[in-house]
């Protein structure tokens, strides 16, 4: 699958200091899924237990995983968004 970069999403990896590389892995390893019922997007976690963990938003399309952006997020947040429904566990 070829990855491809929103330019929204390469301004903020260069805000936030993420690499791209990392972004990939999260994107094609992580075990932590859901889909985002506000946005329409996929979500992907990082699967380390830190108090921050940095999520990945993306799309697919046929051959292609759009990266739209990524970002740090606590443990707290993303247990809120799970609880209240807006993510949806895959």
């Amino acid at each position: 699958m070829i990855i491809r970069f929103s330019r929204h999403a390469q301004q903020r990896l260069a805000l936030r200091k993420i690499s791209k590389r990392k972004v990939e892995d999260i994107a094609q390893k992580s075990s932590d899924r859901f889909y985002d019922m506000e946005t329409r997007h996929l979500i992907a976690v990082q699967s380390r237990s830190r108090a921050k963990a940095v999520i990945v938003a993306y799309q697919d399309a046929l051959d292609e995983r759009w990266i739209i952006t990524a970002h740090p997020m606590s443990r707290g947040q993303i247990a809120r968004r799970i609880q209240r429904g807006r993510w949806i566990k895959l």
